[in-house]
Parts: C-alpha cells; sequence; structure tokens
C-alpha cells in the first residue's frame, strides 16, 4: 500500500520579534506577502459554554464547528464557509468548506440554528521554507506573535525524530522549548479572556 502523508508541526510564541525576522533572513528564508485571515467560529451553546468554563461537556468530542473565514492578501478579499467535526477520534476529520460572499448573512443563518460564537480572531501570517520545512510566521490580534513550523512525512516517520528536527530549528532561530505552544488560537484567546475575568 501507499504510504500515509501526515502533517508534523510545532508552534511556539514568539517573544522577541525582530531578532527572529532578523534570524530568519540571514538563514535565507524568504517570508511571502501577508495574508489576514478573520475567524469567526461558532459552535453548539453547551459545547461553548463547557470550554469556556472549563466544564466540557459530554459531545464535545464529536460536536459540529462552524468557522467564517476573511482572507485578505493584497487588494483580494475572499470568504469561506467551513463545517468541521471530529468523528470518534480526533485525528480523524470531517471538514466541508464553501466560499461564501455574504459572510454576514451566513452568520445570520448559523446564529438561527441556534450556533453561538466561541471565538472571533484576526491573525496575519506570512509563510516561508526552510529546505522542506514549511514556516508561518502569525501575528495574532490580542495575542502577539508565534511562528510554526510544519514537515511533510510519511506514517513510518517516528513522530519524535521529527518534532526534535523541528525544535533543532527552532532553537538555531534562538527560540526555546519553553515556549511551545500545544493549544489553538481560539482556546489561548478563551483563557485569556478567563483569565482577565478572574
Amino acid at each position: 500500500g501507499r504510504a500515509i502523508v501526515r502533517e508534523i508541526e510545532i508552534k511556539a510564541r514568539v517573544r522577541q520579534k525582530e531578532a527572529v525576522l532578523r534570524a530568519l533572513g540571514e538563514k535565507g528564508v524568504v517570508l511571502g506577502e501577508p495574508i489576514t485571515q478573520h475567524d469567526r467560529v461558532y459552535g453548539v451553546p453547551e459545547v461553548v459554554c463547557g470550554r469556556q468554563t472549563k466544564q466540557p461537556v459530554s459531545g464535545d468530542a464529536t460536536s459540529p464547528w462552524l468557522r467564517i473565514r476573511t482572507e485578505i492578501a493584497g487588494d483580494k478579499k475572499m470568504h469561506y464557509f467551513t463545517l468541521k467535526r471530529s468523528r470518534a477520534a480526533h485525528l480523524d476529520k470531517i471538514e466541508h468548506e464553501v466560499e461564501a460572499n455574504d459572510p454576514d448573512g451566513v452568520v445570520n443563518i448559523i446564529k438561527e440554528l441556534g450556533f453561538i460564537e466561541y471565538s472571533d480572531i484576526t491573525k496575519t501570517r506570512r509563510k516561508g521554507k526552510i529546505g522542506d520545512i514549511e514556516v508561518c510566521f502569525d501575528d495574532v490580534k490580542d495575542l502577539g506573535d508565534f511562528i510554526e513550523l510544519e514537515k511533510l512525512t510519511t506514517d513510518e516517520t517516528s513522530y519524535e525524530v521529527v518534532a526534535s528536527e523541528l525544535w533543532e530549528t527552532l532553537q538555531n532561530l534562538g527560540i526555546h522549548r519553553t515556549d511551545e505552544v500545544t493549544k489553538g488560537y481560539d482556546v489561548l484567546m478563551t483563557e485569556q479572556l478567563l483569565d482577565r475575568m478572574a
């Protein structure tokens, strides 16, 4: 059978943006044009409330999520509507995405269906390459700067081997493993809001 391709990624918080951008430049990494993505994510009320109060509910793992993304690259603006749902295991995801010319209209439909907002995040992403490693440099509004490294590999490859190679690359850019981030921006944003309220 054919080897299954999978992606292994690591993400870290960037505390010294200029230094990291300089280190990337010294390695000959050219970051592409910035692409700004505004994501509004909606979920089922009990699941959203469960996540926001850190009291996850039973249907959380397989609950559907709806996302409206507005993407701006140069003078081009696109809108996408996506449904994501995990099956039994988180690794097995169903995803449907369509273009949506009227994002606010779609939001009205989502709300009529009884979904409520989980997160509203704007990030500006620039991509580059270090050899066969994809680099994403993200500036997330209200959260700060992050860098993500991603490598495509086959199923036979050990996760640890690839992850340690990616970490070595990050450490060469002056980023320490203590700054690793394993949560999505939506979760980080929710936690930040909860901390402010506490």
